[in-house]
């Protein structure tokens, strides 16, 4: 019973750093593409987030079919150092471990496209402690 209490109150913690994250931050300063299809400025930084949808807001669909690779890996980025942050991480992942998150995250989200992305990056990192820090 102890090891499901725990794991269910690091599953909502989880969930709550990554959606708080996400919902309240803005990521989005120079979206790639606004709802008429302008386009953004190519500057973006590795790190800068150009999706304009609020993570929690963000299906598999989209990030399967609609997000750019630029926006999957950067949201990638930011789920990972988050769930990472939550575990006492103090630094950003290597691009190689966001890359291979951001992989795993397109296959499990290539099975389902009304998940939402927030929900598949927690599962993802719970159930690979390689993700750990």
């Amino acid at each position: 019973m102890r090891n499901h209490t725990a794991a269910a109150i690091g599953t909502a913690a989880l969930l709550s750093a990554l959606t708080a994250c996400t919902a309240t931050e803005t990521h989005h300063t120079t979206p790639r593409t606004n709802k008429q299809g302008a386009q953004r400025p190519s500057t973006a930084s590795k790190y800068e987030q150009t999706w304009l949808t609020p993570y929690k807001d963000t299906s598999c669909g989209d990030f399967v079919t609609r997000m750019g690779e630029h926006e999957r890996w950067a949201m990638a980025a930011d789920m990972l150092s988050s769930s990472r942050k939550t575990d006492g991480a103090i630094t950003i992942p290597a691009d190689s471990e966001i890359s291979r998150f951001e992989k795993d995250m397109a296959t499990v989200c290539s099975a389902s496209a009304v998940l939402k992305t927030p929900e598949i990056a927690v599962t993802i990192y719970l159930m690979d402690p390689s993700y750990r820090p």
